[in-house]
Formats: structure tokens, sequence, C-alpha cells
């Protein structure tokens, strides 16, 4: 049931963020740049909220994981380390293409970290839809819904 749950997340919800994502960004594009008179401005806009979409949910991931490494909450030990471990490798990426870009501002490897928030996202997709998979059939096996 995971299986199915992965994909159909990974096809369908994620279709649904990016249609809404579009629908959302396409405009703020649109309004920004006609206010600003700058090409580039909207695309700055839609890179500073996304990224600060992508903050936010590192930071929830990191509250949530210290959260539930307390001694009164340590059902999901492995899955709270690898949370953690992985937003330290998310900074730690992001903190080298910040340097690498500051040191070569000529080349376009700033993108990299874009194409990683891409990536994420996908994968987010793909596990939620796994895991609600999951849910919604331990529910059913229950009786609740």
């Amino acid at each position: 049931m995971a299986v199915l749950g992965a994909v159909a997340g990974g096809f369908v919800l994620g279709n649904v963020v990016g249609i809404l994502a579009a629908v959302v960004l396409v405009p703020l594009v649109w309004l920004v740049t006609s206010v600003s008179g700058s090409e580039i401005a909207g695309l700055v806009a839609v890179v500073v909220v996304i990224g600060g979409a992508f903050v936010a949910l590192l930071v929830w991931l990191v509250l949530d994981g210290v959260r539930d490494l307390s001694p009164s909450r340590r059902a999901h030990h492995r899955l709270d380390v690898v949370r953690l471990t992985s937003v330290a490798v998310l900074v730690v990426f992001a903190i080298g293409v910040w340097i690498w870009t500051a040191r070569n501002p000529g080349d376009e490897s700033g993108e990299a970290i874009l194409f990683a928030i891409m990536a994420g996202l996908g994968a987010a997709m793909i596990v939620t839809g796994a895991e609600a998979a999951t849910s919604l059939t331990a529910q059913r096996k229950a009786g609740t819904r």
C-alpha cells in the first residue's frame, strides 16, 4: 500500500502542488515585473517566496525532530535522526553553494540550490503519499475513518 501511495503522492499530489504553485506564482511574477519595470524582479520574488517556504519547512522539520527526540516521545528515534541529518546536509549544501557563487559570480552555479529544492519537493510528495496511504490503511484496519 505504501508503494501505491508513493506513486499517487509523486504523480497526483505533485501535479496538484505544481498547479497551485503556478496559479499563485505566475500572477506574482506578472505583478512584480509590471510594478518594478525590471524583467527579473518577478523571478527574484518567486525565488524569495519559494526559498522562504523551504526554510519554514526546514525549521518545522528540525523542531519536530528535536521534540520527538525528547525522552517522553521517543517513538521514531531513527526517523528523527535522519530528519536532523538531512537538514544538516541541506544547510551545508546551501552554504557551499553560497560560498561558491560569491567566489565565482559569473557562472550560474547559484541555481544548484533551486534544483535541490525542486528535488526535495518531489521527494516530499512521494513520502507524503506513502505516509497517507499507510496511515489510511491502518485506520481502516482499526475500523476508524
